[in-house]
């Protein structure tokens, strides 16, 4: 009976632990989205702003076009880590909202889409918060 007791009490204390550790990551997932979401809002209001500050100085359409281009071009990384992040953070939540942990593949992709992502945020003038280390690129 101690045997099994034993084994019971293991097994419940690797559940607790298990799920505290699901829900940590949960917490975490929840905010980085939210962080996210704050930041894309101002970052297209910036990215908005230099587009029609840039059409304004334009002399011809042809001229506003090439300043576009080059607008799109400057902000592209910001789009493609934004596009990153949110697929690597689909892929973490999918876990999650299982009730399970995700790969530690799976997780370090997501933080390393996050830390990709607020580097080029901060490059663009909207720091993210440090929910995450992310060692050099902070």
């Amino acid at each position: 009976m101690t045997y099994l007791r034993t084994l019971l009490l293991a097994a419940l204390l690797a559940c607790l632990a298990a799920c505290s550790s699901v829900q940590t990551q949960a917490i975490l997932a929840d905010q980085l989205a939210g962080a996210t979401n704050v930041a894309v809002a101002e970052l297209g209001d910036r990215y908005q702003g230099e587009g029609e500050a840039l059409i304004a100085s334009a002399g011809s359409q042809a001229e506003a076009e090439a300043l576009l281009d080059g607008l799109r071009k400057r902000w592209a990384p910001v789009w493609a880590t934004l596009r990153a992040f949110a697929a690597a953070h689909d892929a973490w939540v999918t876990y999650l909202e299982r009730g399970e942990l995700a790969p530690g593949h799976v997780y370090a992709a997501a933080v390393k889409a996050w830390c990709s992502f607020a580097e080029v945020a901060r490059m663009r003038g909207e720091p993210l918060p440090a929910l995450i280390p992310c060692g050099d690129t902070q």
